[in-house]
């Protein structure tokens, strides 16, 4: 075994602030050095002579494996330094710190049961040779079976000393340490984290943006139930509406009552100023048998709205019964808004035009409605190629 002058070198140490040189015939008494668990310490030693081995390992017992950990050698003109740590709290001392080179450690066990075969060998050898010096006569020479033995027992003997070579080993040393742990000891340690309160330092644009999510959540699902419960208390007004007849017969009603009050839907003579006077309240009876006719076929409040609120909502819940007839539809309203600004300056065609278009209209959507729900497409087909 060859010993290393080493000096050990610590992150610091609270108990003995000076680290000597240690001498592993002459080892003051220390104190304990201390480090924290994974710290890393460093021992530079110088050899005496020559090491020949390229990579140098711990030779250490299995159960103090965490105690101390070499991590890495390096080398320069004979001089050594090595990169030790510790994974195990508590107080380590170690009597001998000593180094084999790289990938003998697997093969020491191996060596010393070959030394201590071939020392069994030459014990045997020796009894063998006594009984045969007891045994042969007198006669002044050596037996074969004897120089067999005595030049057995030399090729063990060297065999031991080469093996007691190959497994030289270098000592660093005496060494005593502490470890720490890196917890601090007053706190108690939760092996998940703490239960109970966010702990972890979260950035204020993370909350923010987690508040506006759960607001437009919270918020899309109100809306959406505040939707449905408006349509449904609408369709509930908008029962109050229904009769006996159908929206289409209740329109023909109407149509019927208007064409008996006002004569000029059967008059070829000019009109009075007075006839002209009455074109206002036709057309606004026009409009009102026309929303009167939406409001009970199709559910939407045409009475109670505007005509694009009115719009809106057969395009949002009637969408493809307006795929057929919205244009149609927008074409009504453009020409009702025109004659209600410019009513005196009408002529009777004008208004019996216009109240045929919108009858026109009404039996045809009333047919394609009734088409739609059945979803009876050759029907549909066939609406498409009369529409008006």
């Amino acid at each position: 075994m060859m010993d290393l002058q080493c000096e050990f070198i610590f992150p610091f140490a609270k108990n003995n602030p000076e680290a000597g040189a240690s001498d592993p015939q002459h080892e003051p008494q220390q104190q304990a050095k201390e480090l924290t668990v994974g710290e890393v310490f460093y021992a530079g030693c110088t050899a005496p002579q020559k090491i020949t081995a390229e990579k140098l390992e711990l030779k250490i017992d299995a159960k103090q494996k965490y105690s101390l950990k070499l991590l890495s050698t390096e080398n320069q003109d004979n001089k050594w330094v090595f990169k030790f740590t510790s994974y195990q709290v508590g107080d380590h001392q170690f009597p001998k710190i000593e180094l084999i080179a790289a990938g003998t450690s697997a093969e020491t066990n191996k060596d010393q049961a070959v030394v201590a075969n071939t020392t069994g060998a030459e014990e045997k050898a020796k009894e063998m040779n006594k009984n045969a010096e007891a045994q042969q006569p007198k006669t002044g020479v050596p037996s074969t079976a004897t120089a067999n033995s005595t030049t057995n027992a030399a090729n063990t003997a060297a065999t031991a000393a080469e093996v007691a070579k190959e497994t030289e080993s270098y000592n660093l040393g005496a060494l005593n340490f502490k470890v720490n742990s890196i917890l601090n000891p007053q706190e108690k340690v939760e092996p998940f984290g703490p239960f109970g309160g966010i702990t972890i330092s979260i950035p204020v644009l993370y909350w923010i943006i987690l508040v506006f999510a759960i607001v437009s959540i919270l918020s899309s699902i109100t809306g959406f139930f505040v939707v449905k419960w408006r349509r449904k208390k609408l369709l509930e007004k908008l029962n109050e509406y229904e009769i006996s007849s159908t929206a289409l017969q209740q329109f023909y009603t109407t149509y019927r009552k208007l064409q008996r009050d006002n004569a000029f839907f059967h008059s070829k003579t000019e009109l009075s100023d007075d006839d002209k006077k009455m074109f206002s309240s036709v057309i606004q009876e026009m409009e009102l048998a026309l929303k009167l006719y939406l409001l009970r076929k199709f559910k939407t409040p045409a009475l109670e709205k505007n005509w694009n609120y009115t719009l809106n909502d057969l395009n949002k819940y009637h969408h493809d019964f307006m795929s057929f007839q919205a244009e149609e539809l927008k074409e009504i309203i453009k020409e009702i808004e025109k004659a209600k600004i410019a009513s005196i300056n009408l002529k009777a065609k004008d208004i019996i035009q216009n109240f045929e278009k919108i009858r026109l209209f009404i039996e045809f959507s009333d047919n394609l409605q009734d088409a739609l729900i059945r979803n009876d497409r050759a029907y549909i087909k066939k609406l498409r190629s009369l529409k008006v």
